[in-house]
């Protein structure tokens, strides 16, 4: 990305259901965009089980990142 003149910053909260405890896992932001792909083919998969999964809890955890100031922030939500 950054050869392309690209100046980004890539993050990851990965969470599961709340009714079982599973944990939230955080990829603090980074311009390593191998470690990202890395870190997203390897983050711990959760049982998926169909009870409410923890999706406040992890949008409340990606606002506590540390963003660079003036960065324009963008989140996108998968389940």
């Amino acid at each position: 990305m950054k050869a392309k003149g690209y100046n980004i910053r890539l993050a990851l909260i990965g969470f599961g259901d709340v009714n079982f405890n599973e944990s939230i896992f955080v990829l603090q932001p980074t311009d390593d965009l191998g470690k990202f792909q890395t870190t997203v083919r390897d983050v711990p998969r959760t049982d998926g089980h169909d009870h409410p999964e923890s999706t406040l809890e992890a949008l409340e955890r990606a606002m506590s990142l540390e963003f660079r100031q003036g960065a324009r922030v963008c989140f996108v939500h998968i389940t």
